[in-house]
């Protein structure tokens, strides 16, 4: 989050409930500041005072993401578009709620592309190859 914006970001979303302390606004380069697709107060109180371990916050953060669909569908639609970077000021990247949300979106984006390929296409019209539609 601190770290200056690299030119292969693509569009930066901080995902954050609070904004990074020290940091302006202008300074932070971000495209979107998402917060409604971060752990509700009461999971993000919870796991940082200690009551819950990573392992016990994970299915508690996956279910409230379960959840949420318009806040997760925009975010992949800009992924759709081109890369994006996930930014967060916790300190622990691997022990945050960051991978768990980028877990959900590519199990989102995966599905949604099977659904997709699973739908019947149209129906290929061969009318005029028979001679009744002269």
């Amino acid at each position: 989050m601190y770290d200056a914006a690299q030119s292969d970001d693509g569009k930066r979303v901080l995902a954050d409930r609070l904004w990074p302390r020290g940091l302006s606004k202008t300074k932070a380069q971000i495209d979107l500041w998402c917060q409604a697709v971060c752990p509700s107060t009461k999971l993000r109180q919870q796991y940082h005072r200690g009551e819950l371990s990573y392992a016990e916050f994970v299915p508690a953060y996956q279910a409230e993401l379960a959840e949420l669909d318009q806040p997760l569908l925009e975010l992949m639609r800009m992924i759709r578009q081109g890369p994006i970077t996930l930014l967060s000021a916790v300190k622990d990247l691997q022990q945050s709620h960051l991978p768990v949300l980028q877990h959900e979106l590519i199990q989102r984006l995966h599905a949604e592309d099977a659904a997709a390929s699973d739908e019947p296409s149209s129906p290929v019209c061969y009318g005029k190859q028979f001679n009744h539609w002269d």
